[in-house]
């Protein structure tokens, strides 16, 4: 696998892994499309992977197809967890849930400058009873 395609995997594993450390790879004004309610850059990468860690616990991604094109890297991946907090205003119901999602990096010189993320939420609000 090349060094961006894998860059940007590690990427994507590390945000449903918080104790991942990941700031040799991500710069500091980080562009998080996905979640427009954190703060800009690493601060606001924080924020996202621990409201992910909060909500969900258990959490594994399988990553099914990886493709690049020029500095972006696409991921097809499962991303699966157990719901034991809010999340969407859907108290806690200690669910397992599998959703599907696309996540998008991009990177520049061996770093992650933007990040997209679409998922199947109506799945998982579905999984969750909600």
């Amino acid at each position: 696998m090349d060094t961006t395609r894998a860059l940007a995997r590690r990427f994507v594993e590390a945000l449903f892994d918080p104790d991942e450390v990941i700031d040799d790879i991500v710069a500091p004004q980080v562009v998080l499309h996905a979640w427009p309610w954190v703060s800009p850059g690493t601060r606001g990468l924080c924020q996202a992977r621990h409201a992910l860690s909060r909500a969900w616990a258990d959490q594994v991604l399988d990553v099914h197809e990886t493709l690049q094109a020029d500095d972006r890297v696409i991921l097809r991946v499962t991303e699966r967890g157990v719901h034991v907090g809010t999340w969407n205003g859907v108290e806690p119901t200690g669910t397992a849930v599998a959703t599907g999602a696309i996540h998008i990096v991009r990177v520049v010189e061996a770093r992650v400058v933007e990040h997209w993320r679409e998922t199947d939420d109506l799945t998982r609000l579905r999984q969750i009873g909600a």
